[in-house]
């Protein structure tokens, strides 16, 4: 429930492996689940990160760039939620 204030995005099934093995998420493989404005979404703010099913995976770490949705950039996995 805590966690439904964070900002989501949603990776493909390819990226799902990286994610479940803690491996940064490049921005260009996400889709931006809801609009992330920048106090939204600042550098170094946490994410969820979900599946294309809505399931959570991961919570991780916008890096340098991901705040203006640039294709540079990732998401550092903070914390894996489910078993590989």
């Amino acid at each position: 429930e805590a966690l439904k204030a964070l900002p989501d995005v949603i990776v493909d099934e390819a990226t799902v492996v990286r994610v479940l093995h803690g491996a940064p998420v490049p921005l260009k493989t996400i889709q931006w689940n809801r609009c992330l404005a920048t106090a939204e979404a600042q550098v170094d703010s946490p994410v969820r990160i979900k599946d294309s099913s809505g399931r959570l995976l991961a919570i991780g770490r916008l890096t340098v760039g991901a705040w203006r949705k640039a294709t540079e950039g990732s998401i550092a996995i903070t914390k894996v939620l489910i078993d590989p």
